[in-house]
């Protein structure tokens, strides 16, 4: 060190001994009473400017150029160079040992999610960015990439970079991520072997979440081959477990899928008395796509019992297709007006609520039941 005359709190000409090479950062702690220090010693130290005395030696820091800051209360230590990042926290140092936290890389994919979840774009794309290029073979950084691509919209470089995750490092939620990337993309085959692969790879072991978010993604579309007996007997136990209208729901979806009307009902109404707001159209469309169906499955009405039934399934189709049409309504006006739109509207939904409403459009063609065909045709249109 030079001779420090500066400081407040130290002595006139106070000379620091201690590094063994150049010095290469400095930084005062915030009350100006210590000076914490690295250099190409491979170390990093913490002197006590009052009397001169070391107090903090860290050793082990391989690589040149560091640098050194602390926090504002003074109970962390960060050193970070080009390729290298390390955090101590005085709370779990011991006799002068630092555990390292964190590297550079994954402190940048950590930045990227929490900006994923505050939906700033620039710092997702720019920290994902940088943990790909120096961490590549880390599927989870993939990943993040992938779905900072979904939320600005660019599908294909989100395809691209999910198979690179894939490649990397195979797990149920990357392989989900690549069936609804599929799916939006409008890759028919694709999405179905995708969902072909998710079926035979999902069990009970896996996460409620993820084995949710699979079974919605591979019975969304009218055209998915997968085996809705499997999806509805893992989903079956999880909806009453976890009490959630989204379990509700997707299992709903299933039962739909595989024909079971009055079950995919109950499970509708299950999802419908739980109270969310996000899945409730998603459950006026699925009655409603039951009831149509049950409408163009059953037999022409031709005795009184029969005319009954088939007026008391149209009368609840109009009444959950009129619940879905008013509630688009007010998503609309909220959108007119700058407010937050519902997170159905979100972009890594675009393709889910159109897809439905198309289905349910056609439907109610078939079944001959009067709507507002205009309204639903602008639904996705706008999307």
């Amino acid at each position: 060190f030079d001779r420090l005359i500066h400081s407040p709190s130290a002595s006139p000409n106070l000379e620091l001994d201690g590094h063994a090479d150049l010095v290469t950062s400095l930084c005062f702690s915030p009350d100006s009473q210590r000076l914490i220090s690295t250099g190409n010693d491979e170390t990093v130290r913490m002197f006590e400017l009052s009397v001169g005395r070391e107090l903090l030696k860290l050793q082990g820091l391989r690589g040149l150029e560091n640098f050194v800051a602390i926090n504002p209360d003074s109970t962390q230590l960060l050193r970070f160079s080009q390729r290298n990042f390390r955090a101590w926290n005085k709370n779990r140092r011991q006799d002068s040992e630092a555990e390292s936290i964190n590297t550079v890389v994954d402190w940048h994919g950590e930045q990227a999610r929490t900006a994923l979840r505050h939906r700033n774009l620039f710092a997702a794309n720019f920290h994902s960015k940088l943990a790909v290029q120096h961490d590549s073979l880390n599927g989870r950084h993939w990943q993040t990439r992938a779905l900072t691509h979904i939320h600005s919209d660019d599908w294909v470089s989100a395809e691209i970079d999910i198979r690179r995750a894939i490649e990397t490092e195979s797990t149920t939620t990357s392989q989900n991520m690549l069936a609804r990337v599929l799916l939006t993309l409008g890759k028919k085959e694709e999405y179905q072997q995708q969902c072909r692969a998710l079926t035979e790879i999902i069990g009970s072991n896996d996460e409620p979440s993820v084995i949710n978010s699979a079974a919605w993604i591979c019975s969304v579309s009218s055209n998915s081959e997968t085996d809705f007996g499997k999806w509805i007997e893992l989903l079956g136990p999880l909806a009453r477990e976890e009490k959630s209208p989204y379990y509700w729901n997707t299992l709903a979806l299933q039962q739909y899928r595989a024909k079971q009307y009055p079950e995919s009902i109950r499970s509708a109404n299950e999802s419908i008395n739980l109270g969310s707001a996000t899945s409730a159209p998603y459950d006026w469309i699925i009655k409603a796509l039951c009831y149509a169906d049950q409408e163009i499955e059953s037999p022409k009405a031709k005795d009184s019992k029969t005319k009954k039934q088939s007026a008391l399934r149209r009368k609840n189709l109009e009444t959950h297709v009129a619940s879905f049409l008013d509630w688009f309504d007010q998503q609309q006006f909220q959108i007119d007006v700058g407010l937050d739109s519902s997170k159905l509207l979100s972009k890594e939904n675009s393709v889910e609520l159109p897809m439905l409403i198309r289905e349910l459009h056609a439907k109610l063609k078939t079944a001959g039941i009067d709507a507002d065909f205009e309204k639903l045709e602008s639904m996705f249109h706008r999307r």
